[in-house]
């Protein structure tokens, strides 16, 4: 899979940004605030609909009343194009190949992502919840009967929770909790099945990768940590739990289990990583955990994921950086951001370099 095109306007800091000609490597430069990891951000938006911010809205570059994402993309010989439009309306329009999309469940998958970024540390050290975050985004791109399975229990979730928390004024209607548990049963066993079905593999590939970074001097794992005991059969075992914690449910206003409470712990030597590890163990962990993300993308659907590597770097000296490019030079594409574009093109000659100023492009040079 390969981004053959881009075309940003008003995302960010971004005014308009046309890349009509991508190449295998992409090297993108500009100085701080420039607009280049927001060049990356358009194409991880473009790809998985996912955003930093809270709401859309905040992603319109100021002074503009709308953003828009295009790209061009090439899979496994099929032309295709993608297009996401955030309008006056504050509603998204999606577009596959100029038909309008009306279901996100039918349009992310189309191009994936894999992406390294700096604040990717907050995945070790961060709450369950990023966690989940990446979890969810990994998986839904090759799966979308995952992804609608946690539309429908998060959308059954934020229904019980509205009746649970009024139940301060009345006891709540026990047939509908029941009908509420059920569907949240449902929909919530088949999301955590395909999570510890991906921790699995994302655990073995995720060892291996940390293996070979660390010289085999250290072990690392995955677990998913599921909020009640996940074993057997799923639906009856978190229906049999739901009914024990009803009191306590109706007592605390808000569904106390299930896939919203679940979390995938970083382990290293058997240890969990957000307590025991240093900086350096926890930043190998993420980057030995992006490189699993790309392996299971690669298993799940046969095909190889754009890569986005943004400012995962400048802590390094010259010898690591060029070590670090090598476990990247067999992927088939690869966008990177630097400051200066030299030591990327030692490993990669053939690199194609935008430079980017003002959130517009300055330069382009393909083949340098």
């Amino acid at each position: 899979m390969r981004l053959s095109s881009l075309f940003v306007h008003n995302f960010k800091n971004i005014g308009e940004l046309d890349l009509p000609q991508l190449s295998g490597v992409n090297i993108i430069t500009g100085r701080n605030a420039s607009g280049k990891t927001n060049t990356l951000q358009s194409i991880y938006f473009l790809s998985t609909l996912s955003t930093q911010f809270k709401t859309y809205q905040q992603a319109v570059r100021f002074g503009a009343d709308f953003f828009s994402v295009k790209g061009g993309l090439e899979s496994s010989g099929a032309q295709k194009s993608l297009e996401v439009r955030y309008g006056p309306g504050r509603d998204v329009k999606l577009k596959l190949n100029g038909n309008t999309v009306a279901k996100k469940s039918d349009y992310i998958g189309e191009c994936r992502v894999v992406n390294f970024a700096f604040e990717d540390i907050d995945l070790v050290r961060g709450t369950p919840g990023e966690r989940r975050r990446a979890l969810n985004i990994l998986i839904s791109q090759v799966n979308r009967g995952y992804l609608k399975s946690l539309q429908k229990y998060t959308a059954v979730l934020a229904h019980k929770n509205k009746l649970l928390s009024e139940a301060f004024k009345k006891r709540p209607d026990a047939a509908v909790l029941e009908a509420f548990n059920e569907q949240l049963c449902e929909s919530g066993a088949e999301v955590i099945k395909i999570r510890k079905e991906a921790a699995v593999f994302l655990s073995q590939a995720f060892d291996l990768a940390h293996k070979r970074i660390s010289l085999g001097l250290e072990s690392a794992s995955l677990e998913y940590k599921c909020s009640f005991e996940c074993v057997g059969d799923l639906k009856a075992a978190f229906a049999a739990k739901l009914k024990e914690l009803l009191p306590a449910e109706i007592a605390r206003g808000t569904t106390l289990i299930g896939p919203h409470k679940d979390d995938m712990l970083f382990k290293i030597n058997g240890r969990e990583a957000k307590y025991y590890a240093s900086d350096g163990q926890q930043r190998t962990l993420v980057f030995s955990f992006k490189l699993a993300e790309y392996r299971y993308m690669q298993d799940a659907v046969k095909d190889d994921p754009v890569i986005l590597l943004d400012d995962v770097f400048y802590e390094l000296d010259a010898d690591r950086k060029a070590a670090v490019l090598e476990f990247f030079r067999p992927m088939p594409q690869l966008f990177i951001v630097s400051l200066e574009a030299d030591w990327v093109k030692k490993v990669f000659p053939d690199a194609a370099s935008f430079r980017i100023s003002g959130g517009a492009l300055q330069d382009a040079l393909q083949k340098e």
